[in-house]
């Protein structure tokens, strides 16, 4: 991780999510040409989000800048 990308990241909704949902989400978008399925963003003002920090994300998954927003990634 290099000092420009996010510490923590935010994904929208406060419920746990199975690895068969999220894996549901990646096939689905991946099937429509996008490289990714989970969407989180680096700025939260929302109180119904869940964090992570980007460091234990990046020991699992792939973490890429995407989509038109500055702030989304996937």
């Amino acid at each position: 991780m290099t000092s420009a990308e996010p510490a923590f990241l935010y994904r929208f909704g406060l419920e746990p999510e199975s690895a068969d949902r999220l894996e549901a989400l990646c096939e689905d978008a991946m099937s429509r040409g996008f490289p990714h399925g989970v969407s989180v963003v680096d700025e939260n003002q929302r109180t119904d989000a869940s964090v992570a920090a980007r460091e234990s994300l990046d020991l699992y998954f792939t973490v890429v800048k995407t989509g038109r927003r500055r702030t989304h990634y996937g």
